[in-house]
Parts: structure tokens; sequence; C-alpha cells
């Protein structure tokens, strides 16, 4: 078998990157059960050789490299077929990759928002996934990211704004979780990509987003089983 690197952001306490696409590809070569390397690069010139978009993750797949989370799982889908992740039933594919969507697109800028915006929790976030970097240029780093967020809409919410319309889509990923995975009674693409974001949520430098997702106990079975399926 070819040889697997996996080059993420760097690991935070209780999860195994900081960065949700990271830990869903981590996630689905362990579901796979796929022996891999993993990398943290410790600069950005080390990433922009990787991927001049200056993003992880990046799988390392023998002599080919594959960036982006959705395009590298299913590089894997292809050639490590079982068991699967995409659904072979067509409606169910496209649900699941519909859920995939939604937490990377949706899901993941209200984790981007409690962790930058919100700024007694951007701290203690940066005190761990910046060891020993001087306040300034943390400071600078997380203006980019507010930024960006801005542009994205979200950052244009109040605080409270925010907390409402994460509670509704948790309340919504509450009330569809009448099987055990979003796509019926096996794990696919789109648990690993809700949970990864979800999982993030559920973190001690994210309290008051952790308590919410506790409050949902369909969501915490699920998340539950998830983990278990990767484990």
């Amino acid at each position: 078998m070819e040889q697997i690197k996996l080059y993420q952001w760097r690991a935070i306490p209780g999860l195994e990157s900081a960065s949700p696409f990271c830990i869903k590809v981590h996630w689905a070569l362990r579901y796979k059960q796929l022996s891999f390397e993993v990398i943290t690069p410790d600069d950005r010139d080390s990433v922009v050789a990787l991927n001049p978009r200056a993003k992880l993750p990046v799988l390392g797949y023998g002599d080919t490299t594959v960036a982006d989370s959705s395009d590298i799982i299913r590089f894997i889908e292809a050639r490590h077929p079982e068991p699967h992740l995409l659904p072979s039933d067509p409606a169910l594919r496209a649900r699941a990759l519909i859920f995939e969507d939604w937490g990377d697109e949706s899901i993941y800028w209200h984790l981007v928002y409690e962790r930058w915006q919100v700024p007694e929790q951007f701290e203690q976030y940066a005190n761990v996934l910046f060891p020993g970097v001087p306040e300034q240029m943390k400071n600078q780093f997380r203006e980019g990211i507010i930024q960006y967020l801005h542009g994205q809409g979200f950052g244009r919410m109040t605080l409270e704004q925010h907390r409402e319309k994460m509670c509704e889509l948790l309340d919504a990923l509450d009330a569809i979780l009448v099987t055990p995975f979003l796509c019926g009674n096996e794990l696919s693409i789109g648990d690993i990509g809700v949970a990864a974001e979800v999982a993030g949520l559920n973190q001690t430098l994210t309290p008051i987003a952790g308590a919410e997702v506790r409050k949902r106990k369909q969501v915490m079975r699920w998340l539950d089983r998830v983990l278990k399926a990767v484990a």
C-alpha cells in the first residue's frame, strides 16, 4: 500500500487538530483503518509548498498530493472503498454530500465566530494554538480572520444573533436524528463533516457553545456513535 501522510494544523486539547477539516480527514482515514503519518508543518512557507492556497489539510499518498478535505476523502474513497463513506444509493449519497456541505459552509462559521470573535475565548484559544507567539502577531492573525468572517456575513452578527442561529442549527440537527446516523444506519461523509464541527464547539475553549451542544440529547448520542466509529 502507498505511504500516507496527513499534513494538518496542530492538535488542541480534546481534538486531533484545531481545524475541523483536518479532523474530517483524520477520522476518515481511521474509519477505513488506514495507517498514516501525521505531520504538522511549523511555518507558513512549508504549508505554501504543499498547497499554494496556504491551507491544510493536505494528503500525501505515495507520489500524489491532494488538498482540500472533501477532495481528499473522495480520493481515498476511490482507492479504499470499504467501509464506504459515500453511500451507493444515489439519494442517500446526495443527502450525505448535502450534510457535509452544511458542516463545511454553515456550522463551521459559528465555530470560527466562537473561537475568534469572542475576545475572552480567543485569548484562551490563541494561547493553545500559538504557544510562545508574541501577542502582536496573535492579534494581527486574529484581525485577518475577523475580516474574513465579516466578509462571510457571520462577523456582522452580534454575539446574541450568532448564538441564536447556532442554537437553531443544533435544534435542527437534534430533530433530524431519527436514525443512528444522518443517512440511515451507517456512517457517512455527512456524519464526519458535521460531527467535526460539532465536536469543535463541544470543547472547554468554547464553553457556551459546548453547553448548548450538550443540551441536545440526540446530538450527544449521535456524536458518541460517530466518535466510536472513527476511534
